[in-house]
Formats: C-alpha cells, sequence, structure tokens
C-alpha cells in the first residue's frame, strides 16, 4: 500500500466498510465525543474501515509509537479522541501501539 497525502484522512467508503452495524449504531459512533460504550467499540474494531485504519497507520510508523517496538504483528490505532470516528485524521485522531503498551493506555498493564 502506497500511503499519499489524501490517505492519512480515512473516510467510509461504502456500506460494506461497516457491516453488522445498524444505522443507530452508526449514528452514535459519528456523533461521538467520548468512548463508545465496550460493545459498540467492538462493533466498530471489526469494521473494514477500522482495519483500514490500521494498514495506513502501520504505513506511516514503523512500530509502537510510544516504546518503539517494531514488530509490526499485533498492533493497533489507539483513539485519543473520538469526535472523528469513521474520518479520522491518522496523525491528529490516534497513535499507533502494541498490545503491551494498549493495555497500559487503558490501566490494563
Amino acid at each position: 500500500m502506497n500511503i499519499k497525502q489524501f490517505d492519512v484522512i480515512t473516510e467510509i467508503r461504502s456500506l460494506d466498510d461497516i457491516p453488522g452495524l445498524t444505522i443507530e449504531e452508526l449514528k452514535e459512533l459519528l456523533e461521538c465525543k467520548r468512548a463508545p460504550d465496550r460493545k459498540l467499540q467492538a462493533k466498530y474494531h471489526k469494521t473494514a474501515h477500522f482495519q483500514r485504519v490500521k494498514d495506513v497507520a502501520k504505513e506511516l510508523h514503523n512500530g509502537c509509537q510510544l516504546c518503539n517496538s517494531s514488530k509490526l504483528e499485533g498492533l493497533t490505532f489507539h483513539h485519543t479522541k473520538y469526535t472523528s470516528l469513521f474520518r479520522e485524521n491518522i496523525i491528529l485522531d490516534g497513535i499507533l501501539v502494541c498490545q503491551r503498551c494498549h493495555r497500559k493506555l487503558h490501566g490494563k498493564g
């Protein structure tokens, strides 16, 4: 995947990007001001859109942005704000982190 400048901001490309989400859930996610509840967040993380967010973040960064681990397996995109779900700016709206650092961010590590 080659990253172009416009790819840094991700958007829903089609309804195929969000299978399993109801219109009500999509609306709730689009209007988020803080982290959605765990059930809805889990559905969001399973979307093709979120996979694309992670892929773009991996292209931009060489590993975990906190501990600098270069292991690309298991990296995920941690949102630092939720007001732009489904239209994330990869640079401004979150960080790419390994599983260990992600657990620490959530107070579980």
